[in-house]
This record gives C-alpha cells, structure tokens and sequence, in this order.
C-alpha cells in the first residue's frame, strides 16, 4: 500500500503568484498617466485566462476625442451662423414693409402727371394706331401756338378771378373722318372718336368738368382739355397747361374791371371769356386804345371790345362792335381823342374818321 501509495503520480501544484514590486507599481502608474498600454503577451503566456480590462488610459482618450469634436462642431456652427448672417440681415433690409404705404413705391406706380403737349400727343398716336383700320381716310391735324393760325386753348378761370381767359399756348387735334369731309356729320364716327379720347384723359388723371352745348370740359391738376360734342365735325381736342393761364388773367384784369363798371354790374363778365388784349398807341399823344375778342364760354356770340386809356389813368371801357359805328357813338373828348383814326357812318352813312367827323386838329 505504501509502495502503492509511494508510486502515484504527485498531482502539479499551481504556481504562487509573485506580489508586485514596488517599483512595478510605479512604472505602470506612470505608464498608465501617459496613456500607455502595458504589454500582457507575457502574462497570456504564463495566464490561459487572462483578466481583460479596459485601461484608464483609453477611457481618457475616449473622452478627448468626443471634446475635440464638440468643440470642432461648435466652430463649424459659429462659422456658418457669421457667414449666413449679413445675408440674412440684407434680405431684411430689401425686403418692402407692407404695412406701410412708401411715398417712393407710389410715385412708381403712379400715373405721371400729363401735360397739353403730352396729352395731345397721346391721342393722336392712339387715334393713328386703333382708329385707321376703322377709318381708313381719317385725318388728324395738329397745332399749337407756333401754327399758322394758332391753336385756341380751352377758357378758363383762374383763382380768385370772376371772367375766364383763353390760351393761346395751347395743343390742339382736329379729326375729321376725311381729308375731304362731307357736309353731313357721321354721328357714328364722332362718337367713336369721343368714346377713344375720354378713356384716356381719364387714365391719364382727368376728371369731367364741364359740359355745355359745344364742348365737354376735363381737369387734371395742372391742365385742362375740352373735346366737341358728337354733333360737330371735326371733333376737336384743346389742351392747355393751368400755368400759362396766370399771365393772361392778370393781363385782362384791368380790363375786365373796366368792362364790370361799364356795364354797371359786377355779374357781367363771370360767363365771358377775354381773348389777349391787342393794344395799340394812339394817333393821338398820350393815348391808348385796346380791343378785346369776348364771347360766351360755349363759343356762342362774340364781338371786338374797345377799351381807351389817358396817360397812366385806368382803362376805360368803350363799347363792343362787330362793325363800323356812327360817329355819334363817341362822345366825349377823350373817346375822340383816342380813337380819332379810327373809321366811322357820318351823315348820310358816309365813311370817315372821328377825327375829321368831329374836326379835331392833328
């Protein structure tokens, strides 16, 4: 039994693991704070079964890496929002305010203010282009205050006037279904030529006015237009500009003043209108005599008025006439003496002179 016992195999004994030393310790924290990994090849060998363990080393460098990204990220974010933003800011800046009304965008979108010319010119292009293939023959003809004879602007009345003045720097159209127009008036065609000018006087900032037997009256702020009545042929446009009114009417005021006291009553003249007074110097010295065209606003009536002036007195009104008076009608001596060249019916209907009527020395 115990040679038995003596001959059995003695089982391996495990090998007792060598505490580390001190100066392995050391090595390997020193290691470890560099972010080295510690060669294990040895212990496999010696260790089948090793214990695996993440190092401290590699969690360190795990958490580096996530803070450098961040950071990395955090920049490409700042860099895009600086890049993107003065665009952003642009785009604000261009874009219109809807919720309020800019002067400047209206004045874009607004209708330009037309003028006599522009008006005028307007309609003849527009008649030209729209109406020929209606009208083959029409004819427009145009004129203004260089035309022989010179365009005749609409009456009007400026501010704080009682009597109207006419133009004659004005823009005129006259359109005619011919060249050769018949002697009957085509209703259809005026009413088209109307039907084609009053759209655009409308467009253009007009507004009706007026409208009496003749004439139909428009207004803008800073012209004024009259178009005939369907009943005329050829209908004619008339345009002036407001401003040109201004010299004219304080031309006539003198003499409208002098017409109003003439006639004894202050309503005589609201209706007429006053043509430019053509004023001439006297035979006699120190005289003046001036005769103006009135007629009624519709275009009816009319006659020449003669005025007189002495000196630098006011002027005087005379009396209007569409023919040779007798020369009774002037009776006082500064009547005579302003006209004394004038013709005038002595007895028997005899022409002569106020002068040698009345035997006034020379």
């Amino acid at each position: 039994m115990d040679e038995q016992q003596g001959n059995q195999p003695t089982p391996p004994t495990e090998p007792t693991p060598t505490p580390p030393r001190p100066e392995d310790l050391e090595i390997s924290q020193v290691n470890a704070s560099a972010g080295l990994v510690e060669d294990t090849s040895r212990e496999t060998e010696t260790n089948p079964n090793p214990t695996i363990f993440m190092a401290p080393s590699h969690r360190n460098r795990n958490l580096l890496i996530a803070a450098i990204a961040l950071v990395l990220l955090i920049a490409i974010g700042m860099a895009l929002w600086m890049l993107l933003k003065p665009a952003t800011k642009e785009s604000a800046v261009s874009k219109p305010d809807t919720s309020k009304t800019d002067a400047s965008q209206v004045a874009v979108t607004k209708v330009p203010k037309a003028t006599a010319e522009s008006v005028t010119t307007t309609v003849h292009s527009s008649l030209d282009k729209d109406m020929k293939s209606t009208y083959p023959t029409l004819a427009i003809t145009a004129s203004d205050k260089d035309s022989t004879p010179p365009a005749n602007g609409p009456s009007y009345k400026v501010t704080g006037a009682n009597y109207y003045v006419a133009s004659s720097d004005a823009y005129t159209l006259n359109i005619d279904k011919s060249s050769k127009p018949s002697a009957n008036i085509d209703t259809e065609f005026t009413k088209a030529i109307i039907a084609k000018i009053e759209p655009i006087l409308l467009t253009n900032g007009y507004a009706k006015t007026d409208s009496l037997n003749s004439f139909t009256e428009y207004q803008s702020d800073n012209t004024i237009c009259t178009v005939t009545t369907f009943s005329a042929e050829p209908i004619t446009l008339s345009c002036s500009d407001k401003a040109t009114y201004k010299v004219a009417s304080d031309t006539i005021l003198p003499f409208a003043d002098a017409y109003i006291i003439g006639n004894g009553t202050a309503n005589d003249a609201t209706n007429q209108v006053f043509s430019m007074p053509d004023v001439k110097n006297s035979a006699t010295a120190g005289y003046k005599t001036a005769s103006i065209n009135l007629s009624s606003r519709d275009g009816f009536g009319g006659a020449a008025y003669l005025f007189y002036q002495k000196g630098s007195d006011k002027w005087q009104f005379f009396t209007g006439t569409q023919s040779i008076l007798p020369c009774t009608d002037y009776k006082t001596l500064d009547q005579r003496a302003a006209f004394s060249s004038d013709q005038c019916g002595g007895n028997g209907d005899v022409i002569t002179t106020v002068q040698a009527y009345y035997k006034l020395k020379s």
